[in-house]
């Protein structure tokens, strides 16, 4: 199901590194390694390439899991049900007046209020893994329980496989409606990849370039909501990070259909390409539209970090329900997202 091509002889090895079992992929020939932590929500914790005989790691703060006073903590979690923060119109109008914890959102659904963190819940939990899968593969799976709905009132069964491909690595999550829901469940999706810059000592922060066909700049008020204006882009030919301090907190949007894709590169040694995909099942209709497909950055360059977020849907889809898949009982929906070495 991915759209690079399956590496050879897979090696699998496993760790337990800061008390969580990291499971690694490793393709010695093309030298590429994948870590992946079930126990710290399936979250992707170490990508590392082997350039020039070298093996370099891609993830900011690779499998290290120990608490940190910092805004963001790195490596590359889920984003699931939500991406983004999520308010009703009662709390965002207080959010306006009084301020508060802006990572605290609602919803409101069949009149009642529910509570939804920020990028959803998933990464906070430990995930199963299913170990009748094949060797060459990690699937990771999570799904409803009392504690998921306190806050998401629907039943799922999300299931993560990682593969390792010849040139990088592809994850592809199959979400299954529960068939005891009593309506279609609606959900977004994404996952917050936090890549080191510059990739190799060679570079600099500032020199490494963000190219992306991607026509449109959202515009995000104050609350890191959509404003509702938009302004036109043209990044097909790279932008220096350095020269473009706005990319540090910027959303993409207006993709061409089918090439929902951005490249970071660095010019002292190589790029990396992150795209996302829906993947349709027996001939079924899209769920997803060009126009809720989104590439979400944040990052810091002074500690040397960029984040290529790929998204389906975005801030507030649970309130204003545009950017969200809807699920009826008992079918499935599958999204891919695939980092490659270009």
């Amino acid at each position: 199901m991915s759209d690079g091509t399956v590496a050879g002889r897979i090696f699998r090895e496993e760790a337990e590194i800061g008390g969580n079992r990291v499971i690694f992929l490793t393709e010695e020939d093309r030298g590429i390694r994948l870590g992946i932590a079930p126990q710290a929500g399936a979250e992707i914790s170490s990508f590392q390439y082997r350039w020039q005989g070298d093996w370099l790691e891609l993830i900011y703060r690779a499998n290290r899991f120990e608490p940190i006073d910092d805004i963001w903590r790195g490596r590359a979690p889920w984003l699931f049900p939500a991406v983004g923060r999520n308010f009703t119109e009662r709390q965002l109008e207080q959010l306006k007046r009084l301020g508060g914890d802006e990572r605290a959102g609602s919803y409101l659904l069949h009149g009642r209020e529910y509570e939804i963190p920020c990028h959803g819940f998933v990464m906070g939990r430990e995930w199963e893994v299913d170990e009748s899968s094949p060797e060459d593969v990690v699937r990771c799976v999570t799904r409803s329980d009392g504690s998921t709905r306190i806050h998401y009132p629907f039943d799922y069964l999300l299931a993560i496989t990682f593969r390792v491909l010849t040139e990088g690595f592809s994850a592809t999550a199959c979400i299954t409606a529960s068939e005891e829901n009593e309506t279609p469940m609606f959900f977004s999706i994404g996952n917050h990849l936090t890549v080191v810059t510059p990739f190799t000592s060679k570079g600099n922060p500032g020199s490494c370039l963000m190219r992306s066909p991607a026509t449109v700049r959202p515009e995000i008020s104050p609350q890191s909501l959509f404003s509702g204006e938009t302004t036109p882009v043209d990044y097909s030919e790279g932008a220096a990070l350095g020269e473009n301090p706005a990319l540090f907190n910027m959303v993409l949007g207006g993709f061409p259909e089918g090439d929902y894709h951005v490249d970071l590169i660095d010019p002292a040694s190589f790029g990396l390409r992150v795209r996302q995909r829906e993947i349709l099942l027996h001939g079924a209709s899209p769920r997803t539209c060009p126009e809720s497909t989104y590439f979400v950055f944040y990052g810091n360059m002074e500690k040397g970090y960029f984040c290529p977020e790929p998204w389906y849907g975005g801030p507030n889809s649970f309130n204003d329900q545009r950017g969200v898949v809807s699920l009826p009982p008992g079918e499935e929906f599958v999204w891919e997202m695939s980092v490659t070495i270009l």
